[in-house]
């Protein structure tokens, strides 16, 4: 191995000992050039006006590009040659490992960061490097309420953390986290409520089942006036469990929401488990030392997929949108329920919004096949389920979870889970991690070519220093007058018609699902246990609140949709303006633009009270007319013809909000770009002046690239 590395490193320096002597050739031939410029003759200066007046545009610039690529000054123990360090450079990247491109960027900072010019492409560099190397990764966990999430979160740990949740209504969202300084192995941080947070949960339980209460402790008084309501539908239980967890445990938790509880591993399970203590609790955060947790992955096990909080939706998107992976859990011999196949649904909607496809499906309890032909049947199935949902070429691994933790806790390889977890680790380090290193090493590269071409530029100008000068007073000019205005105007009209459009096709996508909801709510089978009235209720109820649900769904989408399109034409514009500005002149190299990280908007459910919808069921005569004479579809396309009316009034309201959502983003991020090429400009000017006054200003950037070149030869 040794013997290896002497050799390359041999025929590293000996690559470099050529690239000097051709550039001694090259400097040279560069002075007797410069001399003959000095001091031409007359035949020269009569060939110069005869290759004036037949070059075209093309050649021109041909021979500029030469220039740039072949004459370079000379350093005492290293020379420029932009290409040779470029293919180095490439060559030595290409198999960079993240540690190397960090080691490699912040020698480069190091050398750079009080250089005029290149202190913001410094800090750039300084910012990308601490982020790669202290990156962390959020896996986020999703499934139904039984698809055994917590059982895979354990498998995955590899020991018995996670007990399983009580019920839908009190899950909570539990991160496993990294231990740090500040948090010890096996600690917790137990984020109770606020009252305000507890206070609507607890007035929506209570309302669904008929009574109404103003607050907590009025809440607490009419606990069994609430306990003792007779239930319509037996779904509504899991709103009586709330309301018996909140009582058992008010008195002891009351007085502490808005606080955070600092306990250990033991009291952790608790209050994950038991409902008078979970009921309470908004997320936990429990530091664990293991093999997932060191490489710095977060897991957070999501409420299931079928919770009756509704915030708890808001808070899945939040994870969908921002988690760098998604795991979604299902039972091996579970059809995809009603909220399973929404979630996917959802999936599926942002899935081609996403860079990577970071989507993760499990089928949990594959040793229920009786053999291995049969789990392939089933993963293949799941696979085609999901690809109706939108979402194409999905991952399907088969897991049992208990085989896969008791094989970790026997230190011993269980086949399925190792084939997951090696194509899970290959996402986030190779794919994942790898767009932060490649980000990383190309702008370390470009920052190094722009000292290279700096200094070999400020070396060819000063035979023509005087005239350089007066080009950069008027380039300086040329800056300022292109970034007098802003770019607001120029986004917003081709924003809004992206909006417009986006709009425009919701109602189309969600009354395409109208008539699958309304036959899954006006169902025979419903009249058969319930009164008519009672179950022309619930079914009117049902169908307008998923009407109502898939257009919040559908405007959270077109939200994340509106940024990926926002930062798609900021990140269009940038470069046009990079390219138009080496247009200006070569010397210009701005550093990346980065957005700051947008808030997005939160949608409330629209036809909040679906009784103003209930005058199409006194269309409903009888239940033989209404199932067997056509009664139920005169009452069908008299309530889509009503939904439809206010579900457009809904979205032109909705498309205000997102409108104004857009215009202030642009307004912030445009100006911030205008703001930051203006900036880079100048000071990229301003550096390559001061180089032009003093010489004793090359001798001290020739040393600092002297000083990025030692790294290489290390």
């Amino acid at each position: 191995k040794n013997a290896d590395t002497l050799r390359q490193k041999s025929l590293l320096m000996k690559n470099k000992l050529e690239v000097i002597n051709r550039i001694e050739e090259l400097t040279t031939r560069f002075t007797n050039i410069l001399i003959e410029i000095g001091n031409p003759s007359e035949p020269i200066i009569d060939g110069r006006e005869k290759l004036i007046s037949e070059w075209t545009h093309d050649e021109v610039l041909d021979i500029t590009e030469f220039i740039k690529d072949e004459v370079l000054p000379v350093t005492e123990e290293a020379k420029l040659d932009e290409d040779a360090v470029t293919a180095n450079e490439n060559e030595k990247y290409s198999s960079s490992s993240a540690e190397d491109v960090i080691i490699r960027a912040n020698h480069v900072v190091e050398v750079i960061k009080d250089a005029p010019g290149f202190i913001e492409a410094a800090k750039y560099l300084q910012g990308k490097s601490k982020r790669l190397d202290g990156q962390e990764f959020t896996v986020a966990l999703f499934g139904a309420f039984s698809a055994g999430k917590s059982s895979f979160s354990n498998a995955l740990i590899g020991e018995k953390i996670l007990p399983v949740s009580p019920n839908p209504t009190t899950a909570t969202i539990n991160r496993i986290r990294p231990v740090s300084q500040l948090n010890k192995d096996e600690s917790a941080n137990i984020i109770l409520k606020t009252e305000q947070r507890m206070t609507e949960d607890i007035i929506r339980s209570f309302e669904v089942l008929g009574v109404t209460v103003s607050s907590l402790a009025d809440a607490f008084e009419k606990v069994n006036e609430a306990l003792n309501t007779e239930l319509t539908d037996e779904k509504l239980q899991v709103h009586k469990a709330f309301i018996t967890a909140f009582e058992q445990g008010y008195p002891a938790y009351g007085s502490l929401l808005g606080t955070v509880l600092k306990t250990e591993r033991s009291e952790f399970v608790k209050f994950v488990a038991v409902e008078e203590r979970s009921c309470f609790v908004e997320s936990i955060d429990f530091f664990f030392d293991c093999e997932l947790t060191r490489k710095g992955i977060t897991l957070v096990d999501t409420p299931g997929a079928d919770s009756i909080n509704a915030r708890h939706t808001d808070v899945a998107f939040d994870y969908i949108r921002n988690a760098d992976a998604i795991l979604f859990v299902t039972y091996y011999n579970h059809a995809f329920a009603r909220a399973d196949r929404e979630f996917l649904i959802q999936l599926g909607r942002v899935k081609d919004a996403f860079e990577l496809d970071k989507m993760f499906f499990i089928v949990n309890a594959i040793d229920l096949a009786k053999d291995d032909e049969e789990a392939e049947t089933v993963k293949s199935f799941v696979s085609d389920e999901l690809q109706k949902f939108g979402i194409r070429n999905p991952r399907v691994h088969g897991i049992s979870s208990l085989q896969a933790l008791e094989a970790k806790t026997e230190n011993r390889n269980n086949e399925n889970m190792l084939s997951f977890e090696q194509d899970f680790h290959q996402f986030l380090v190779d794919d994942l991690k790898g767009l932060a290193v490649q980000s990383l090493e190309e702008e370390t590269l470009k920052t190094t070519q722009r000292l290279a071409s700096l200094i070999s530029r400020t070396e060819l100008n000063m035979a023509r220093k005087s005239d350089r000068l007066k080009e950069l007073t008027q380039l300086e000019e040329n800056v300022q007058r292109k970034y007098e205005h802003s770019f607001v105007e120029v986004f917003e009209k081709s924003s809004i018609n992206e909006l417009n459009e986006l709009i425009h096709y919701i109602l189309q996508r969600v009354f395409f699902r109208y008539s699958d909801f309304f036959k899954e709510a006006y169902n025979p089978s419903i009249f058969t246990s319930k009164s008519s009235s009672d179950s022309l209720k619930a079914a009117l109820d049902e169908t307008v609140n998923r009407i109502g649900f898939d257009l919040t769904q559908e405007l959270k989408v077109t939200n994340l949709r509106m940024l990926n399109y926002l930062f798609k034409q900021l990140t269009n514009r940038q470069r046009a303006e990079a390219s138009s500005l080496k247009e200006l002149d070569e010397t210009f190299a701005p550093t990346l633009f980065e957005t700051e990280k947008a808030d997005m908007l939160s949608f409330k459910m629209p036809f909040t009270d679906p009784s103003v919808y209930s005058s199409v069921n006194r269309l409903f005569k009888n239940a033989r007319s209404f199932f067997e004479k056509g009664d139920r579809d005169i009452l069908k396309e008299r309530l889509e013809e009503l939904l439809k009316k206010d579900s457009e009034t809904y979205l032109e309201e909705e498309k205000l909000r997102i409108g104004k959502w857009v215009i202030h983003w642009i307004e912030e991020e445009a100006e911030a770009l205008r703001m930051h090429l203006l900036h880079e400009c100048l000071t990229q000017i301003n550096s390559e002046r001061t180089l032009l006054e003093g010489t004793e200003k090359i001798d001290e950037w020739r040393a600092m690239y002297n000083k990025l070149l030692e790294k290489e030869l290390v």
